[in-house]
């Protein structure tokens, strides 16, 4: 590359950056909605698979999408606790383990965290409810 520069002295491509960190991104998304239920999930398993350096994709993440590895992880998994409480299948604890959080107390912590209410209170209390929350969950 710094080859071809040298003999074509063109100014730095704007668009190839953002392109790739959107490639990255998106292949980060895929990686984690496939595997957001193991528990040791963590950066340098994800970074492994797309691949790239962790480092690298830690700085892309900050950078391009203004989240951290760890809060785009524990975004997916309480999205998906979500939609697992509202088909009142599960027990809390259950739902924690079926999203990866190896802890219920840290997967309660950080439900009410980011819903601003607990998992308990998240579940329907009854039936209409239940098929009003997965039907707003179902993707046409």
């Amino acid at each position: 590359m710094h080859a071809v520069r040298n003999v074509l002295p063109l100014g730095r491509c704007t668009h190839t950056p953002n392109e790739f960190n959107y490639n990255v991104v998106r292949d980060v998304m895929r990686v984690i909605s496939g595997n957001y239920a193991d528990p040791n999930l963590d950066l340098n398993k994800v970074a492994k698979a797309v691949p790239i350096s962790s480092a690298q994709l830690s700085r892309i993440l900050n950078q391009s999408v203004g989240v951290t590895f760890r809060q785009l992880l524990r975004n997916t998994r309480i999205e998906e606790a979500k939609r697992l409480l509202a088909s009142n299948l599960y027990s809390v604890k259950e739902v924690a383990a079926l999203v990866g959080f190896a802890d219920s107390h840290y997967f309660s912590r950080s439900f009410k965290a980011l819903t601003g209410q607990s998992a308990s209170e998240f579940r329907p209390r009854d039936a209409y409810s239940v098929n009003r929350v997965l039907m707003d969950h179902v993707t046409i």
